[in-house]
């Protein structure tokens, strides 16, 4: 998977996205990572909306009400990934989602 990518969110609709992270061909094995990612303004966490997998899956899900929360713009989105052992996921995960009602 590239470090950046692009999608689209309608306001008032629940939204998801899977991204499959993998280094040569190899999936990442997320198990004992955190990760804060922000959609526009909304911050997830794996207690709001993140699911990391061992598959090397991230999973980004917001609620409808959430959605609605969001101007209709271009939202900016950031996944930052620590390991256990406090080590920064590199290279960062960026994109960007066109928001529309």
């Amino acid at each position: 998977m590239a470090d950046t990518f692009d999608t689209t969110i309608r306001r008032g609709l629940a939204w998801t996205r899977t991204l499959t992270v993998t280094i040569d061909s190899v999936a990442v094995d997320f198990t004992g990572y955190t990760c804060t990612a922000r959609v526009g303004d909304i911050t997830l966490t794996e207690a709001s909306g993140v699911t990391l997998g061992n598959d090397g899956t991230i999973v980004l899900a917001l609620t409808d009400v959430q959605t609605a929360a969001i101007a209709p713009a271009v939202a900016r989105i950031t996944i930052d990934l620590v390991s256990g052992g406090g080590v920064t996921f590199e290279p960062r995960i960026r994109g960007e989602a066109s928001v529309e009602s």
